[in-house]
């Protein structure tokens, strides 16, 4: 009736949007290529199916290593084991749907974007 999902299985990622635009001032690339480009961030929870991952909240939702100038892609900037926050409440649960998922997930948000915070600093002090 409802799918089960691991917790082990479950991933908190920020992800990043980009897409072309021309309405936007065209950069020009080392005298090549010129592009235009917006985009923007999410908070999301992610499944992991194999080698691919599936955003829960939007599962149309195709996740890329690479960025196309040309189409709308979407990237894993950082990610983290769910389990690294959730405990449970003196029981560990470990199977949920998709819904107590994304639910879970929204409770440990805020903890995780401080934590990706950080991330990001020591990448740019290395």
């Amino acid at each position: 009736m409802f799918e089960k999902n691991d917790i082990n299985d479950l991933f908190l990622a920020s992800i990043s949007v980009l897409y072309p635009d021309d309405d936007k001032v065209t950069d020009n690339v080392g005298n090549f290529f010129s592009l235009s480009m917006a985009g923007y961030g999410y908070l999301t929870i992610k499944k992991k199916e194999g080698e691919k991952y599936i955003d829960l909240n939007d599962t149309k939702v195709e996740i890329t290593t690479t960025r196309n100038p040309n189409e709308t892609s979407y990237t894993i900037d950082y990610m983290e084991p769910l389990s690294r926050y959730y405990t449970g409440d003196g029981k560990r649960k470990k199977f949920f749907s998709n819904r107590q998922a994304i639910k879970i997930a929204e409770t440990y948000y805020d903890e995780f974007h401080k934590d990706e915070e950080e991330a990001q600093k020591v990448k740019v002090y290395k």
